[in-house]
């Protein structure tokens, strides 16, 4: 085994900037406008105290129930601890989406 040390890394090594991901989480809300499930949902973020989220809506069911996504930025080593670490955030907010994945890397 080598031992490595900081010594060894080039300056570029040391401020390479780590890749910045768009998080989708699908969320179901129910309410009688697609307004109203937007706005329900985006309060139940900043009520959580959750990662911002811009909120948009996917379709609607037949019996009022919207299903919504939210956006989430998240800076990660790679795509799945991004993911993770989304869900681990919302999940301590008290927020528990059906469905979280990578829309696409940003940076």
């Amino acid at each position: 085994m080598t031992d490595i040390s900081f010594d060894d890394l080039s300056d570029d090594a040391l401020d390479a900037p780590l890749p910045t991901f768009a998080i989708l989480a699908r969320f179901r809300e129910e309410a009688a406008t697609e307004a109203e499930a937007i706005d329900a949902l985006s309060r139940r973020f900043v009520e959580a105290g959750a990662p911002a989220a811009t909120v948009s809506t996917e379709r609607r069911d037949d019996d009022s129930t919207w299903l919504l996504v939210a956006r989430v930025v998240s800076i990660s080593i790679d795509a799945s601890t991004a993911v993770a670490g989304v869900v681990e955030d919302l999940a301590s907010a008290g927020l528990r989406p059906d469905e979280v994945w990578v829309h696409r890397q940003i940076a």
